[in-house]
């Protein structure tokens, strides 16, 4: 009897599993736009600066997370993975989402700001 709940235990845990899935947690690089966060000639060298965590759910085209980075996101741009060719780009990020709808894969995600850029990886 036991074995028997266990089992359905697990079933049902691995389901849960699969229907919430929507929501993929992504971590996001960001890089200052116009300077080389490794090397500054004239201060040494630095660390890139820390990854952000953010959770994207493609279905109901939002990215949230608690960076205050977030906040001042203008473009959502979604590329090809190896970063060749852009194949959305809209100010917000259900528009982005609805125009790769269709496709399935690895994509870069690139958030842009005023003076930064977020860059991370998803599966659609």
């Amino acid at each position: 009897m036991k074995r028997i709940l266990g089992w359905t235990m697990c079933i049902i845990i691995g389901l849960l599993t699969f229907t919430t899935s929507a929501q993929t947690p992504i971590t996001l690089h960001p890089t200052p736009e116009g300077v080389d966060p490794v090397d500054l000639k004239d201060k040494g060298t630095r660390m890139p600066p820390a990854p952000i965590m953010v959770v994207v759910d493609v279905e109901a085209g939002t990215v949230s997370g608690t960076s205050p980075l977030l906040d001042g996101i203008v473009r959502y741009e979604i590329w090809e993975a190896d970063g060749s060719l852009c194949i959305a780009d809209a100010d917000n990020a259900a528009a982005a989402f609805r125009a790769v709808d269709d496709r399935h894969g690895t994509y870069m995600l690139r958030l842009r700001g005023n003076g930064y850029t977020l860059t991370g990886y998803i599966d659609l």
